[in-house]
Order: C-alpha cells, then sequence, then structure tokens
C-alpha cells in the first residue's frame, strides 16, 4: 500500500511538474531606460560587456552601460525631415559577429535617405573609435549597399539587420511603398525589395564593394534571372525579424496591408532559402488579398504563415513587431517562446515553437522592436508618438524558482555511443535530484536519467552517461528539484553534429581569477597571454562544451588576450584581469 501510495505521489509530481512546465507565461514590463526620442532597435555588441544600443530613429545611437545613458554616434546629419510620422530614418545596427573593439571595430547601420524623391534604403559600416569603445567614429563610413525605391515612395522600408550562426548578413527589404504593391516587386526577381537578402561582408575591408555574393545563396549558381542576393521573397514589410539564438530558425513578422499580419518561421534557417512567403498574391492566407487581382500562376516554394491575426483592437491590431524567441535563463518559464507585439493595439503575444499563441492583457503600444543582453534577456523598445517619450522596457516573465542549488557547471563531452554530462554545484540545499532532460530542437525536451542528489551543503560533482544511437546534434538541460517539490532548470547546451556555434564569455572583465565560459563547440584548449605575446597560461580542456568556470592563475592585473581553440574552432578575445 506504502509503495503504491508513492508511485501515485511520483505521478502526481510528475503532472504538475508538466503543467507548470508547459503553462504559458504571463509578461510584465519594468521600465530601463525613459526619455528618449523615437528609439526603434536596441542591440548588445556581442563582446563579453554589459553595454546595450539604443537606436532612435532620428539619428542618435545612445549607450547604456546600466546606469546612465551616452551618445554613442551622431547621424543626425543624414536625417533633415521629422521623424515622428515617418518611416524613414535610422532603423537597426548590428556589430560584426567577430567584434571585440580591438581587433575588430565594426559595426552596421541600416538607414533610409531621400533625394530628388527617390528614397533609398542604406547599410554602412562603421568602426568604434581606437582609443574607446564606447564611441562610434562618424569618419569611418563605408557604405555596404544601397537599394533605391520607386520615386515618390517612402514608406515600407524594412529595417532590421542581424547576423546568422553562419557569419553571413541578413536584412529584409519592404516591398517598396504604396498600397497593393503596384509594380509586383515583392515577386520580381529583378529587384531587392520585398525580399530577405543574405550577403557576406568578409571580403574587402578597404575597396568597394564592400561585400560578395555567398556561394551557397539559394540563386547564386543558376542563370535563372534572380538576383544573386536573394535568400527569400515575396514579403511585405518585414520591418522586425530575428533569429532563434539556439536553433538559428529565422522568425519574420511581416506588416500586413488592410487584413492580416503575420507571423512566418523558416526553422532550418541558415541553411537553407530559397522560399517565397507570397505576398502579393497572399496577405497571410488570404488570397487574393482585397483589390488585388489573383495571381496566375501563384509563386512557387510559397510557404504560409505560422500564425496570422486580422485587423481589430481587441484580439488582433494593424502593424505587427516581431519579435524574439527567449532564451535568457532568468525566467525558464519562457524560455523558447517568440514573444512579439503589435505597434497600434498595444496586444503582446507569446508563442510556442508548435505555433500555439496566447495573448497578453495589453500591456504597452508603440512598440517598435525587441532587444536582448549578452544573457538573452529580453527587453521592448516603446518609441512613444512624442520626442522624450521613448521607453526601454525589460521584459520579465513569473519569478522563477530559488534554485535547490548553486550550480557553477554544465558541460558534456561525446564519445563513441553515448554522451557524458558533468555538473558540479557549489551549493545544495535541500536538493532531490537531478532530472536529465534531452531533445532535438533546443525547444522540446524529454526524460533521459535522473541522478539522486548528495543534498551537500558545500557542494558535490556529478555526471551521466546518455546513450546515443546516431551523432546527431542533441540539446541538454537539467532540471533541478528540491526536497518540497519546487525546481528550475539549469542553461541549454548542445552536443554533437555539425555545429557552427559560439564561445562566449561573461564577462571579459574577470574578477577572483575565474574565467566563465559558454561553450556551444566543443573546446579542445584554451591559451592565456600578454599583449606583447607572452604565455601565461595553458589548459587542455578535451572536448568540453556548455557552461563552466577554469581557475586562471594569480595574474597581475591588466589586458590579456585568450585563445580559444576547438577542433573546427578558433578565437582570440581580449580580457582585462581585475
Amino acid at each position: 500500500m506504502k509503495n503504491t501510495f508513492s508511485r501515485m505521489m511520483c505521478i502526481l509530481v510528475f503532472i504538475t511538474w508538466q503543467k507548470l512546465a508547459s503553462a504559458q507565461p504571463v509578461l510584465n514590463y519594468i521600465p530601463k531606460v525613459t526619455g528618449l526620442n523615437f528609439p526603434v532597435d536596441l542591440v548588445n555588441a556581442g563582446d563579453g560587456s554589459t553595454r546595450l544600443f539604443i537606436v532612435e530613429q532620428g539619428g542618435l545611437i545612445k549607450l547604456f552601460n546600466g546606469t546612465t545613458t551616452t551618445t554613442f554616434l551622431d547621424l543626425t546629419s543624414l536625417f533633415p525631415f521629422a521623424v515622428a510620422g515617418d518611416e524613414r530614418g535610422l532603423l537597426s545596427m548590428a556589430f560584426h559577429p567577430d567584434y571585440d573593439g580591438v581587433a575588430n571595430r565594426y559595426f552596421f547601420v541600416y538607414y533610409t535617405t531621400t533625394s530628388g524623391g527617390i528614397t533609398t534604403i542604406r547599410i554602412a559600416r562603421y568602426q568604434t573609435q581606437a582609443d574607446n569603445p564606447n564611441l562610434g567614429d562618424p569618419s569611418s563610413s563605408n557604405e555596404v549597399i544601397a537599394i533605391a525605391k520607386p520615386s515618390g515612395q517612402t514608406n515600407h522600408n524594412g529595417g532590421k539587420l542581424n547576423f546568422g550562426a553562419d557569419g553571413m548578413m541578413y536584412f529584409g527589404t519592404g516591398d517598396g511603398g504604396g498600397s497593393n504593391d503596384p509594380l509586383n516587386l515583392a515577386q520580381s526577381g529583378n529587384s531587392l525589395l520585398g525580399k530577405m537578402i543574405r550577403i557576406n561582408i568578409n571580403g574587402s575591408t578597404v575597396a568597394t564593394p564592400f561585400y560578395s555574393i555567398p556561394a551557397d545563396n539559394p540563386f547564386a549558381a543558376i542563370a535563372d534571372g534572380i538576383l544573386n542576393e536573394i535568400w527569400a521573397m515575396g514579403l511585405r514589410n518585414p520591418f522586425r525579424w530575428s533569429f532563434d539564438a539556439v536553433t538559428n530558425a529565422m522568425w519574420i513578422a511581416d506588416v500586413g496591408q488592410g487584413q492580416r499580419e503575420e507571423v512566418n518561421v523558416r526553422l532550418q534557417s541558415p541553411t537553407t532559402g530559397g522560399v517565397n512567403y507570397g505576398w502579393h498574391c497572399y496577405e497571410g492566407t488570404l488570397q487574393p488579398p482585397p483589390g488585388i487581382a489573383a495571381c496566375s500562376p501563384l509563386p512557387a516554394g510559397y510557404v504560409a504563415p505560422i500564425y496570422e491575426y486580422t485587423h481589430n483592437t481587441a484580439t488582433g491590431g494593424f502593424s505587427i513587431t516581431g519579435g524574439i524567441v527567449y532564451r535568457g535563463s532568468v525566467y525558464p518559464s519562457l524560455y523558447g517562446y517568440y514573444v512579439f507585439a503589435d505597434y497600434i493595439s498595444g496586444n503582446v503575444w507569446v508563442m510556442n515553437q508548435s505555433g500555439t499563441v496566447t495573448q497578453q492583457t495589453t500591456d504597452r503600444s508603440n512598440v517598435a522592436g525587441f532587444g536582448t543582453d549578452e544573457n538573452g534577456e529580453l527587453y521592448a523598445v516603446a518609441r512613444g508618438t512624442i520626442a522624450g517619450a521613448g521607453i526601454i522596457y525589460s521584459i520579465v516573465a513569473p519569478a522563477a524558482a530559488v534554485l535547490p542549488v548553486t550550480l557553477t557547471n554544465f558541460t558534456g563531452r561525446p564519445f563513441n555511443g553515448y554522451n557524458e554530462l558533468q555538473w558540479s554545484a557549489s551549493y545544495e540545499g535541500n536538493a532531490d535530484k537531478y532530472i536529465i532532460e534531452y531533445g532535438t530542437d533546443g525547444n522540446n525536451f524529454t526524460l533521459a536519467g535522473e541522478v539522486t542528489a548528495t543534498n551537500n551543503t558545500s557542494g558535490s560533482a556529478y555526471s551521466y552517461r546518455h546513450t546515443v544511437s546516431n551523432a546527431g546534434k542533441l540539446f541538454y538541460r537539467l532540471l533541478m528539484r528540491d526536497m518540497n517539490g519546487g525546481f528550475s532548470y539549469s542553461s541549454v547546451i548542445s552536443m554533437g553534429g555539425k555545429n557552427s556555434g559560439d564561445v562566449k564569455i561573461y564577462t571579459t572583465i574577470v574578477q577572483n581569477n575565474r574565467l566563465e565560459l559558454n561553450a556551444s563547440v566543443p573546446i579542445e584548449k584554451i591559451n592565456v597571454f600578454t599583449t606583447d605575446g607572452r604565455v601565461m597560461y595553458n589548459s587542455s580542456l578535451n572536448g568540453r562544451q556548455g557552461y563552466f568556470s577554469v581557475a586562471l592563475p594569480g595574474l597581475a592585473k591588466g589586458i590579456y588576450f585568450i585563445n580559444i581553440v576547438g577542433k573546427d574552432y578558433s578565437k582570440i578575445e581580449k580580457i582585462i584581469i581585475q
């Protein structure tokens, strides 16, 4: 009888945990930066720092260091028009994937200018100042690409730059403007408008052109009459879109015309392109949209949206703002959800990876974008309608459970026939079990096994071998449960397969001689050396992945470089020992 009761209680706890884990999170907004003038974008530099960069549509890029805001770059002279009710201006920025502020100081901006009645989409490359990474150099501008729009048209400019895990630059352009895409540019292979574009900016750094065509672009290798820069077609105005930081899936929020707003997802991205999202033959799944003659034939390679909503205030809106998949660690209930909003109605939605959507209470209107810090924590950019009304909000979800342990590392190594997972805790209080979960997509997980906690207040080290039958890529996480049934998740690590991931240092300002790494590729060794090339530390890591820390010797305070080496990976970063 006792055993039956225990089994029933275990089933009840498991069901309760499943419900908690799958419950749709409810979002709240906490003001982070106020008094901004029409902000439209927020990014981080990817260099291990905590800095956030805020793009204002009128031409200022501001740097927020956590407490104060300063001007990073002033481009206001490029925009001699009022941006309050306009779609033109400075629309986004992105740092080079290898940006470190020393050897690589490049960042890129996306903006529009108008001259002689012609509005042109422009992407330009800049550098930070050689002696100050907190200031951009306005004299370092080089134009990467310019795309002219039809005469007299100033709207539907797209506006978002992103780099893929493949190191390529992607950006979405609008259809050129006007109602119904009158020139059918979104479906024309001879125009870069109404498209997702993919280019390589790692070619020439000193002379034009400042980009080249990736050889694996879908239209690059054949004489098909389609411009080689094109990655995907059939977009109306993809003002905001993003990559999933774990799966690399491309999530595109395409602003509709008079009927529908839509979310498009390319889960295999960035390894496959060449699809057609349908505009102007489709608005969402509506075919044809009102006022447009039916397309014949319908576009080849058409991909329907994963979600759409109609034009209304209560359950929909009139101008979609995408959208980021949350991959931070502070709010486990939000992990893996795509968060997006409507600029006009103020409605906010969270969507899981299978397309199930929950609408939130109206939170904020005029949300023009979303961004993350380097740890994947999420922010909303509220543009406002008057100068000084713009706000950056920190997005929070239901409070995370108090960790039953203090996890210090979670790593893994692939072996023949199994993956070995290792983790350790510096403190365990009232801990019960570590439940190991795995999945193939970084979003959906199933049970692999469990390890009983030793519940040692001074901490313990653990390992688990997961038998695998192939060399495919797998994702792992730990569910850490306490004696009372409370639980919390670790960060997600990946192992196996072809991995184009990266290694992040948190942060590059090293304190107590402890280097913290988060590696999505196997690391074989690290070397720390001085600015004049003297090697101060070597360590063999034998293919470790995941989150872990490395204890450095007692190095003197100052600037050093770390060389991180894997089988098919190498990276040099600057660190500062404090």
